[in-house]
């Protein structure tokens, strides 16, 4: 790697594409060897061997193995647990959910393994004692020489992996910030003249003085000339991909009417807003019970770690459905932000109180896409999930 790297900056000089000093950033197999001789050094390796440079005192082979899957066969499970203790073992079970570890060193009372719960997975075991805990760890292991073995949740029940597709989302009406945001051909709105096409950037000159100005094109063939000072009377409509607007025309009153329309098309919902919530205002809703024991054991095994904006809007819909007000939120954000897993919580906590939940969704993909997500967050819990969509037969669909 490091003959690849002189190689690539020695031509890269020669092109001129770097500074002389530029190669000097990497530090060289021989002098760090040097800095690492004067070194406690501990080199952890699957081979056997060192590099010619470095010297060692002791060698020492650490044997380590890891646990077979159980594939929910917990009397496998069982059988390697007694074997472990009476060869003074320490073993050590991680569960991804406390609720869950609490139980599980419950079950093992109950096939004579005295095992118990603790928070702290560091704590110091004795031999043959088993201990379990609350922590994530993709597998176990065994360490015979050490006498200690963990195994996970994973190990005993099988591991589900899942991946987020992050796409991003192409905003229509987005601000323009610079020139470097637009291409010509571009359709953006003037707030004053609405939709064209932009032109790019054209210098004139008025009166001995030269200005860069934004040439949009409009519908009747007329050009709009906007001072570069004048920027932030634009927006970007969409991209030359996006299906071709209706362009308005500079010597018409078109743009001033639409203005006009959708101001009092804004004001009659409002309107329609102030009196539905005034009445919303006067009625109750149902206050639902408070977190169960079920509902911290189905937040717990969410496999990623929530963001904080994620947590604030978990807790503020919990808040909402607890009250006797009638609820009224809207979660907003990207693809990948979280919202399905806010909408689970809420589902999960109107069920516990004996109620039904719908969840409605735009498209049949997206309908099947939830129902497999709900189907496995909820397999471990007395909860029925049905799907209602062009997938299913007539037959099905009234039997729903």
């Amino acid at each position: 790697m490091e003959t690849e790297f002189r190689d690539s900056m020695e031509s890269r000089l020669e092109k001129g594409y770097l500074l002389p000093k530029q190669p000097e950033i990497l530090q060289g197999m021989d002098p760090l060897f040097g800095l690492l001789q004067n070194k406690q050094l501990v080199i952890l390796s699957l081979l056997d061997g060192l590099p010619k440079q470095l010297a060692s005192r002791a060698q020492v082979n650490v044997q380590v193995q890891p646990v077979g899957s159980y594939n929910k066969h917990f009397e496998l499970l069982v059988d390697d647990m007694l074997r472990w203790r009476k060869n003074g073992y320490r073993v050590l079970l991680l569960c991804g959910s406390r609720t869950r570890a609490q139980r599980l060193s419950k079950d093992l009372g109950e096939y004579e393994i005295p095992a118990f719960y603790h928070e702290k997975p560091d704590m110091p075991l004795e031999a043959g004692q088993v201990m379990v805990s609350y922590g994530f760890m993709r597998h176990g292991f065994v360490y015979s020489m050490t006498k200690f073995a963990v195994v996970t949740e994973g190990d005993i029940f099988g591991t589900k992996q899942k991946r987020r597709n992050v796409k991003k989302k192409k905003y229509d009406g987005k601000a323009i910030q610079s020139f470097n945001e637009l291409s010509v051909g571009d359709y953006v709105i003037h707030e004053n003249h609405g939709v064209g096409i932009y032109k790019g950037i054209e210098k004139i000159t008025v009166d001995h003085v030269s200005k860069d100005y934004i040439k949009i094109e409009y519908g009747d063939g007329g050009n709009l000339y906007v001072p570069a000072s004048g920027l932030d009377l634009l927006q970007k409509y969409a991209g030359r991909e996006a299906k071709q607007p209706k362009l308005n025309r500079l010597s018409s009153p078109e743009w001033k009417k639409t203005k006009t329309r959708v101001r009092k098309a804004v004001q009659e919902v409002a309107k329609e807003l102030v009196l539905l919530y005034a009445k919303r205002q006067e009625q109750k809703g149902y206050a639902y019970s408070p977190d169960t024991v079920w509902q911290q054991e189905f937040e717990e095994v969410f496999p990623f770690e929530e963001t904080k904006d994620q947590l604030t809007a978990i807790a503020a819909v919990k808040k909402d459905m607890e009250s006797d007000k009638i609820m009224d939120r809207l979660i907003c954000g990207d693809v990948g932000y979280g919202k399905t897993e806010i909408a689970l919580r809420a589902a999960f906590k109107a069920v516990n109180d004996g109620k039904q939940v719908a969840m409605l969704v735009p498209t049949t993909i997206l309908a099947q896409q939830h129902y497999n997500t709900l189907c496995e967050r909820l397999g471990d819990f007395p909860v029925k999930v049905e799907m209602l969509s062009r997938f299913r037969t007539p037959a099905q669909q009234k039997s729903r």
